[in-house]
């Protein structure tokens, strides 16, 4: 079982770090497009 916990704790991280990267790899985006939105 705590292999188990372990294990869910590792991908609730993963997904946090993802979309973390994914916010920023947006912004970088969009700021190199010419700030549309901002």
């Amino acid at each position: 079982m705590k292999s188990a916990i372990v294990i869910n704790i590792f991908i609730g991280v993963m997904k946090i770090a993802q979309s973390v990267a994914s916010e920023q790899g947006y912004r970088e985006y969009m700021s190199k497009s010419g700030n549309i939105w901002f």
